[in-house]
């Protein structure tokens, strides 16, 4: 009598993703000393003082008649209106750009990141600006200078509490991150799974797996590295806006989701190519089971035959021919579980990487000084609408090996013969009725979901702008 064998595949997976949870947090928090408190900072030009200045100076070059002491009581309304805002006002905000305008370009924020990449926390540089004030009738301007500077905080939670779409990224890219680890050795036990599938002299070799999968990685990081060196030359998000590490944890995020995103991918595509093997068996016997049904059939009409219908039926059902069929079928069913496993695995990973874009889009849009580029700007540098671009491209990147699968043996699935489930009520009819299309709907939702993940987020985004 052999011995129990535990399976520990699950407690493996579960570790896997703990480890990934682990090393997203540690990288993350990877700047944090005692010394340098939050990973986090921000740009900050203090716009109270910028109006309270421009005020102030207009406010002394005024006279005393009853025309400027009317100007001065509304100018000094401003003030103590900027004066009374919280820091994350939308209005004190609004009210500053409205009066104050600064000459930042796009070039000379990527000079800044540049600079703050080299120079650190310490980093910080004068902008010159401009102040218009509207008092009845009257225009009054005022030209100044204005200080940018790197502000940074004692701790994660103060900066988090401040911007709390800050804390959604860090939870969505450590959920990333734990799937990832997760999803590796999960493709590697449905592949082990897929061999069980196969008779022992009939088992295909698992070295092409393992041949597709650093070749679909190498594809991907060429994909990403083309990408880069074409038309995302420039990284929207920078380590000047909120952490320094940024473009570094990027970077291994982005290696990471092309790993185990080549091991699903690479199951996806393998497994469709075993589905083949079992789609050809499954056709050519059915050809034998139909023509041996028919033989059978002229048997039942001919003159002088012993055999009663029910024997015959008896027959058929105990045929070789008819359990070889109901043997192939129930493979062929087994493996496009298995395809569809692959198919959810790299579905669930990609949406995963838009929904982490989106929040790091989003939190970036939080930020004062992002909200003071976009005022002066007109756009944002960060614009939502590249959320569910990525969410559609994902998308297409499914559909290229799922569609091209789901046509060629979509037919060889109606052709199977009955799984040997039998309905046991109306409601069970209706439901193999409405299977098969329902069945199409589900895969291309599942497809598609990358990109209406994207766009979700992109309606959340909207929703919860200041």
């Amino acid at each position: 009598m052999s011995r129990f064998k535990p399976n520990y595949q699950i407690t493996i997976i579960s570790g896997c993703g703990l480890a990934g949870i682990i090393v997203a947090l540690i990288l993350l928090a990877l700047p944090k000393k005692p010394t340098t408190g939050s990973v986090f900072h921000e740009v900050g030009y203090v716009p109270r003082e910028i109006v309270n200045h421009a005020i102030r100076h207009l406010t002394d070059s005024l006279g005393k008649d009853s025309v400027d002491s009317a100007a001065v009581a509304v100018l000094n309304g401003y003030r103590i209106y900027s004066d009374d805002s919280t820091l994350t006002d939308t209005n004190a905000l609004r009210l500053v750009s409205t009066f104050v305008h600064f000459g930042i370009q796009p070039s000379q924020v990527a000079k800044w990141d540049s600079a703050y990449r080299a120079q650190g926390d310490g980093w910080r540089d004068s902008l010159p600006y401009f102040a218009r004030f509207l008092v009845g009738n009257r225009h009054f301007f005022y030209k100044g200078e204005a200080q940018f500077k790197i502000i940074t905080y004692k701790s994660n939670i103060e900066f988090m509490a401040k911007y709390p779409q800050a804390a959604a990224w860090v939870f969505m890219v450590v959920i990333l991150c734990g799937f990832c680890f997760i999803a590796i050795p999960a493709c590697i036990y449905i592949m082990e799974q897929v061999q069980t599938i196969f008779r022992q002299e009939e088992r295909p070799a698992q070295k092409g797996y393992w041949i597709a999968t650093p070749i679909v990685a190498g594809s991907l990081l060429l994909f990403l590295i083309v990408l880069f060196f074409t038309f995302a030359d420039e990284p929207p998000v920078k380590d000047l806006y909120f952490m320094r590490t940024l473009s570094n944890f990027l970077l291994f995020a982005d290696v990471l989701g092309c790993v185990s995103g080549a091991f699903c991918l690479a199951g996806f595509i393998h497994s469709a190519s075993m589905l083949g093997y079992f789609a050809d068996k499954v056709n050519t016997q059915t050809t034998k089971v139909r023509i041996q049904r028919e033989v059978m059939k002229k048997a039942l009409v001919a003159p002088g035959a012993a055999t009663t219908p029910v024997e015959v039926k008896a027959i058929e059902g105990s045929d070789e021919e008819e359990e070889k069929h109901k043997l192939y079928a129930g493979q062929f069913r087994k493996l496009l579980g298995f395809f569809h496993r692959y198919f959810i695995l790299s579905a669930v990973l990609l949406s995963l990487v838009v929904l982490c874009t989106g929040e790091l889009y989003n939190t970036t849009n939080s930020l004062s000084f992002v909200s003071l580029l976009r005022i002066n700007w007109g756009y944002s540098p960060t614009s939502g609408d590249t959320v569910y671009l990525f969410g559609g491209l994902f998308t297409a990147i499914l559909l290229l090996v799922y569609l091209p699968t789901k046509m060629q043996f979509g037919d060889v699935q109606l052709r199977l013969p009955d799984d040997g489930r039998v309905p046991d009520d109306e409601d069970d009819k209706w439901y193999g009725f409405l299977e098969q299309p329902f069945g199409w709907l589900r895969g291309g939702l599942i497809a598609a979901s990358p990109f209406l993940i994207g766009l979700i987020q992109n309606l959340l985004g909207l929703l919860t702008k200041h």
